[in-house]
């Protein structure tokens, strides 16, 4: 596990949660990972380990290795994503008018 204050913000990680095998560290000392659930996008925010008895409730992420190779920005992330999540919109608008 990489200790938290070897992170950088602004990277992204691969590491362990529940949910996401993957998480951008961020400014304010916490990883944003994104997932998809019942049809929705979701951000999540996740806290480092070293962290967990400090934040009881929240969930964390283990970060393992650092994601250098074509590692998108949040902003980067989330424009690329937009078409499939207006299509996922769609979808689900066309679904909920079926029923």
């Amino acid at each position: 596990m990489i200790k938290k204050d070897e992170l950088k913000p602004g990277c992204w990680y691969e590491g362990f949660n529940r949910n996401s095998a993957v998480a951008l560290w961020t400014e304010e000392e916490c990883f944003l990972s994104f997932r998809f659930k019942l049809g929705n996008y979701l951000t999540e925010t996740l806290i480092h380990p070293d962290d967990k008895l400090i934040n009881k409730g929240f969930d964390c992420f283990e970060p393992r290795r650092e994601i250098r190779e074509n590692s998108p920005t949040l902003e980067e992330f989330r424009a690329a994503d937009e078409p499939w999540l207006k299509r996922a919109r769609e979808q689900k608008h066309r679904d909920s008018n079926n029923e």
